[in-house]
């Protein structure tokens, strides 16, 4: 019986890791873009990014 549980909370666990990546990504990645936007004198915003 308790394996069951242990199983139901590590998948719920790593569904909500999976999520909180994902969005901490998002977030990261519209920063960045916010951040090249607003200062359009750094060399790395102008022209090709990095990536």
């Amino acid at each position: 019986m308790t394996w069951i549980l242990r199983k139901v909370a590590f998948a719920v666990g790593l569904a909500i890791t999976r999520r909180l990546l994902r969005i901490a990504r998002r977030r990261r990645a519209e920063r960045r873009a916010l951040e090249a936007s607003v200062t359009p004198g750094s060399p790395a915003s102008r022209g090709s990014s990095p990536r």
